[in-house]
Protein backbone atom coordinates (compact mmCIF):
# COMPACT_ATOMS: atom_id res chain seq x y z
CA UNK A 1 0.00 0.00 0.00
CA UNK A 2 1.56 3.69 -0.91
CA UNK A 3 2.54 6.22 1.79
CA UNK A 4 1.85 9.57 1.84
CA UNK A 5 5.61 11.52 1.44
CA UNK A 6 4.41 14.22 3.70
CA UNK A 7 2.67 12.92 6.44
CA UNK A 8 3.45 8.86 5.86
CA UNK A 9 0.40 7.60 6.38
CA UNK A 10 -0.89 4.72 3.77
CA UNK A 11 -4.01 4.82 1.90
CA UNK A 12 -5.58 3.74 -1.29
CA UNK A 13 -6.40 6.69 -2.97
CA UNK A 14 -8.94 5.08 -5.04
CA UNK A 15 -11.33 4.73 -2.25
CA UNK A 16 -13.12 7.55 -1.10
CA UNK A 17 -13.70 6.60 2.69
CA UNK A 18 -10.10 6.28 2.27
CA UNK A 19 -9.36 9.29 0.65
CA UNK A 20 -11.36 11.18 3.21
CA UNK A 21 -9.70 9.88 6.50
CA UNK A 22 -5.91 10.39 4.73
CA UNK A 23 -7.07 14.13 4.16
CA UNK A 24 -8.01 14.37 7.21
CA UNK A 25 -5.36 12.74 9.18
CA UNK A 26 -2.58 14.34 6.71
CA UNK A 27 -4.11 18.01 7.36
CA UNK A 28 -3.48 17.46 11.03
CA UNK A 29 0.11 16.18 11.39
CA UNK A 30 1.18 18.20 8.34
CA UNK A 31 -0.37 21.59 9.42
CA UNK A 32 -1.74 21.01 12.96
CA UNK A 33 -4.73 20.80 15.08
CA UNK A 34 -7.77 23.36 13.62
CA UNK A 35 -8.17 25.20 16.84
CA UNK A 36 -9.88 28.76 16.82
CA UNK A 37 -9.19 31.08 19.85
CA UNK A 38 -11.75 30.60 22.69
CA UNK A 39 -12.72 32.44 25.59
CA UNK A 40 -11.87 30.14 28.07
CA UNK A 41 -7.92 30.04 26.40
CA UNK A 42 -5.73 30.13 29.56
CA UNK A 43 -2.91 32.12 27.55
CA UNK A 44 -0.02 32.22 29.79
CA UNK A 45 2.62 33.24 26.85
CA UNK A 46 2.42 35.01 23.74
CA UNK A 47 4.59 35.81 20.84
CA UNK A 48 2.61 36.28 17.61
CA UNK A 49 1.81 34.07 15.74
CA UNK A 50 2.36 31.91 18.58
CA UNK A 51 0.81 31.74 22.04
CA UNK A 52 0.72 29.06 24.96
CA UNK A 53 -2.49 27.71 26.47
CA UNK A 54 -3.03 25.49 29.48
CA UNK A 55 -5.30 23.34 30.32
CA UNK A 56 -5.84 21.02 33.74
CA UNK A 57 -8.73 18.97 35.46
CA UNK A 58 -10.49 23.28 35.97
CA UNK A 59 -10.84 23.86 32.41
CA UNK A 60 -13.84 23.30 30.50
CA UNK A 61 -14.70 20.20 28.63
CA UNK A 62 -14.41 21.24 25.50
CA UNK A 63 -10.68 22.72 26.24
CA UNK A 64 -9.80 19.24 27.62
CA UNK A 65 -11.14 17.95 24.37
CA UNK A 66 -8.58 19.57 22.51
CA UNK A 67 -5.95 18.65 24.47
CA UNK A 68 -6.73 15.04 24.40
CA UNK A 69 -6.94 15.50 20.57
CA UNK A 70 -3.24 17.21 20.68
CA UNK A 71 -2.22 14.41 22.58
CA UNK A 72 -3.32 11.51 19.68
CA UNK A 73 -1.79 13.70 16.77
CA UNK A 74 1.50 13.66 19.17
CA UNK A 75 1.13 10.01 19.17
CA UNK A 76 0.69 9.44 15.51
CA UNK A 77 3.73 11.72 14.77
CA UNK A 78 5.82 10.17 17.04
CA UNK A 79 5.13 6.77 16.58
CA UNK A 80 4.44 6.58 20.31
CA UNK A 81 1.17 4.23 21.65
CA UNK A 82 -0.23 5.04 25.08
CA UNK A 83 -1.86 8.21 25.22
CA UNK A 84 -1.34 10.60 27.19
CA UNK A 85 -4.21 12.60 28.72
CA UNK A 86 -7.92 11.57 28.33
CA UNK A 87 -10.68 14.52 28.30
CA UNK A 88 -12.81 12.53 30.88
CA UNK A 89 -10.17 11.29 33.03
CA UNK A 90 -10.37 12.26 37.23
CA UNK A 91 -7.99 14.31 39.21
CA UNK A 92 -5.95 11.81 40.47
CA UNK A 93 -2.28 12.38 42.13
CA UNK A 94 -0.34 13.60 38.84
CA UNK A 95 -2.53 16.43 39.06
CA UNK A 96 -1.87 16.42 34.62
CA UNK A 97 -1.17 20.55 33.26
CA UNK A 98 -1.07 20.30 29.43
CA UNK A 99 0.70 23.09 28.07
CA UNK A 100 -0.65 23.39 24.38
CA UNK A 101 1.26 25.36 21.66
CA UNK A 102 -1.19 27.36 18.76
CA UNK A 103 0.06 29.47 15.52
CA UNK A 104 -2.30 31.12 14.63
CA UNK A 105 -5.53 29.18 14.58
CA UNK A 106 -3.49 25.61 14.95
CA UNK A 107 -2.42 23.87 17.80
CA UNK A 108 1.13 22.89 16.53
CA UNK A 109 2.07 21.72 20.11
CA UNK A 110 1.96 19.62 23.30
CA UNK A 111 3.65 19.26 26.55
CA UNK A 112 2.59 17.24 29.57
CA UNK A 113 3.44 17.95 33.10
CA UNK A 114 2.68 15.85 35.88
CA UNK A 115 3.75 15.06 39.43
CA UNK A 116 5.34 12.09 39.78
CA UNK A 117 7.03 10.17 42.54
CA UNK A 118 9.63 7.63 41.37
CA UNK A 119 12.64 9.47 41.22
CA UNK A 120 16.45 9.50 39.51
CA UNK A 121 18.90 12.49 39.62
CA UNK A 122 21.67 11.75 36.80
CA UNK A 123 24.42 13.32 35.31
CA UNK A 124 24.59 13.03 31.33
CA UNK A 125 27.62 10.58 31.60
CA UNK A 126 25.57 8.35 33.84
CA UNK A 127 22.69 8.64 31.43
CA UNK A 128 24.62 7.59 28.95
CA UNK A 129 26.29 4.17 30.43
CA UNK A 130 22.96 3.78 31.68
CA UNK A 131 23.84 3.69 35.22
CA UNK A 132 21.15 5.10 37.28
CA UNK A 133 22.19 4.51 40.95
CA UNK A 134 21.20 7.88 42.11
CA UNK A 135 17.48 7.21 43.34
CA UNK A 136 15.69 9.26 45.56
CA UNK A 137 14.10 7.17 48.37
CA UNK A 138 11.47 9.38 50.24
CA UNK A 139 11.51 12.40 47.57
CA UNK A 140 8.71 13.97 47.49
CA UNK A 141 6.40 13.82 43.65
CA UNK A 142 8.53 16.42 42.02
CA UNK A 143 6.85 18.04 38.74
CA UNK A 144 7.74 16.01 35.55
CA UNK A 145 7.77 16.14 31.80
CA UNK A 146 5.94 13.06 30.62
CA UNK A 147 5.53 14.17 27.05
CA UNK A 148 7.57 17.19 24.63
CA UNK A 149 5.74 17.55 20.99
CA UNK A 150 6.16 20.21 18.28
CA UNK A 151 4.43 19.90 14.96
CA UNK A 152 7.20 19.25 12.51
CA UNK A 153 6.98 22.53 10.36
CA UNK A 154 7.61 24.14 13.51
CA UNK A 155 10.93 22.79 14.61
CA UNK A 156 14.32 24.16 15.67
CA UNK A 157 12.80 27.04 16.58
CA UNK A 158 13.18 26.93 19.75
CA UNK A 159 9.23 26.05 20.96
CA UNK A 160 9.55 22.94 22.57
CA UNK A 161 12.09 25.00 25.17
CA UNK A 162 9.61 27.48 25.57
CA UNK A 163 6.92 25.56 26.25
CA UNK A 164 9.45 23.63 29.22
CA UNK A 165 9.80 27.04 30.32
CA UNK A 166 6.12 28.24 30.60
CA UNK A 167 5.43 24.72 32.54
CA UNK A 168 8.21 25.41 34.56
CA UNK A 169 6.83 28.62 35.06
CA UNK A 170 3.44 27.94 35.92
CA UNK A 171 3.54 26.05 39.24
CA UNK A 172 6.66 28.63 40.17
CA UNK A 173 9.74 26.44 40.04
CA UNK A 174 13.11 26.25 38.10
CA UNK A 175 13.56 24.76 35.16
CA UNK A 176 16.24 22.51 36.46
CA UNK A 177 13.68 20.99 39.18
CA UNK A 178 11.78 19.49 36.37
CA UNK A 179 11.78 16.10 36.38
CA UNK A 180 11.97 13.88 32.16
CA UNK A 181 9.98 10.91 31.31
CA UNK A 182 12.76 8.51 29.52
CA UNK A 183 14.13 7.22 27.79
CA UNK A 184 14.68 10.55 25.30
CA UNK A 185 14.07 10.52 21.84
CA UNK A 186 17.31 11.85 20.20
CA UNK A 187 15.70 15.40 19.63
CA UNK A 188 14.01 15.49 22.98
CA UNK A 189 17.55 14.52 24.65
CA UNK A 190 19.22 17.56 22.98
CA UNK A 191 16.35 19.72 24.28
CA UNK A 192 16.57 18.58 28.34
CA UNK A 193 20.80 18.83 27.77
CA UNK A 194 20.48 21.95 26.47
CA UNK A 195 17.99 23.15 29.51
CA UNK A 196 20.05 21.05 31.90
CA UNK A 197 23.29 20.92 30.77
CA UNK A 198 24.84 18.83 34.07
CA UNK A 199 22.22 16.85 35.11
CA UNK A 200 18.87 16.18 35.41
CA UNK A 201 16.37 14.30 37.31
CA UNK A 202 14.14 11.02 35.71
CA UNK A 203 10.69 10.70 37.17
CA UNK A 204 8.32 8.19 36.50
Amino acid sequence: MPKCPECGAAYVAGIPSNTRAHRKYHDEIVHGIPAKPLASDRVIWEEQPYRITVVNHLSSFRQRKRAEKAGVVANRDTGYTFQPYSASEPLDDRNVHLFLLHHQDRIVGLLVLEMRSVIWKCTWEEYQRHVFNNKLLDHPPIWSVGLAWVNRHHRRKGLACRMATEAARFPGIQLQQLGWRTPFTESGKAMVRKLCPEEFYIAK
